[in-house]
């Protein structure tokens, strides 16, 4: 019984190490298939990686070859192909290189637009000046509103606005700047003539900072040893209140000057009024921020000084004008 008991144990316990020996080689065998497989992927990859530096290199020469061939190669590419051709792209590079000389197109298109001749009539004889009224004040607010020189709406009465816009434009054609409309302003504004370019004094392109301010265009200038820097718009002296309220002129003075002083917080006493950032070239007269000028524009005036309507462009100036510097204004 013992023998045959033993027996059946061997023959029990036999089939479990035929399991155990054939398990081991399935474990070692399964293994080896995924290591390879990772090795063949990155052995595909590399070659993938150097094909597009060739072609990368090549579009460098001639950019504008590489995207037409890869946009017609596919059928839904072809419009951008078609697109990248047209007229489009060549016609925005070509005005971005003819805005860079901005100033000579303003200086040659403001004497050749108003060519038609204007009829004034009867108008021609009369002088007018500040309190006029009539038909020729009106005819003479249109012909100045056409210009952009005259605000507000010709309504034939010669006020502070119709009077400042005479000055503007007597200033910009060279005549004596009175605010009156006599013969000389009668001629030049029955020609159509708009405002012309004063071309600016050699003064202005001397040596280091210079501050070249033309009453006829309305503009002021800094140049560093004769190369512009910055222009902006200004505001110069004109028909505005005095100190009893009454319109008058208050012209601002030409010729040379130096800056003598900056004061970044001047007040005037006389106006009762903040000139921030102001550069002082005159005792009576300076560059300064004017918040009337940013607010009624050339309907008004200085009472002389050289007003700038942005406060960050009054800034700009004040920072980069040494005290020193020369003023010229013409």
């Amino acid at each position: 019984m013992k023998r045959r008991a033993a027996a059946i144990v061997c023959l029990a316990v036999a089939p479990l190490f035929t399991a155990c020996a054939v398990q081991p080689p399935q474990v070692a065998l399964a293994p080896t298939p995924p290591i390879e497989t990772p090795l063949a992927a990155p052995e595909t990859t590399p070659p993938a990686t150097p094909m597009p530096e060739p072609t990368t290199a090549t579009p460098e020469p001639t950019p504008s070859v590489a995207p037409v061939t890869s946009a017609t190669a596919t059928p839904k590419p072809t419009p951008k192909a078609t697109a990248k051709p047209t007229s489009a792209k060549p016609t925005t590079a070509k005005p971005k290189a003819s805005s860079t000389p901005k100033p000579t197109k303003a200086a040659s298109t403001k004497p050749a637009a108003p060519a038609a001749p204007v009829d004034v009539g009867a108008c021609t004889g009369q002088s007018l000046a500040l309190n006029a009224k009539g038909g020729c004040v009106q005819k003479a607010q249109e012909i100045l509103a056409g210009l952009k020189l005259f605000v507000g709406t010709p309504n034939g009465t010669f006020g502070q606005s119709t009077a400042n816009a005479v000055l503007n434009y007597q200033r910009s054609r060279g005549i004596t700047d009175n605010a009156i409309i006599g013969p000389e302003t009668w001629a030049a504004l029955a020609s159509g003539r708009g405002p012309g370019a004063n071309a600016a004094p050699a003064s202005c392109r001397a040596a280091g900072v210079v501050l070249c301010a033309s009453k006829g265009n309305r503009t002021l200038t800094l140049l560093r040893d004769g190369q512009a820097v910055k222009t902006i718009n200004v505001r110069f002296g004109g028909m505005t209140k005095d100190d009893n309220g009454k319109l008058r002129i208050f012209p601002t003075v030409s010729g040379r000057y130096s800056v003598y002083a900056k004061d970044a917080k001047a007040f005037s006493d006389r106006w009762e009024a903040s000139m921030p950032y102001s550069i002082k070239f005159n005792p009576n007269m300076y560059v300064h921020y004017s918040g009337d000028f940013a607010k009624r524009g050339y309907a008004g005036s200085s009472h002389g000084c050289i007003n700038v309507a942005s406060l960050s462009d009054a800034k700009w100036f004040f920072d980069n004008t040494p005290v020193g510097a020369k003023v010229v204004v013409y």
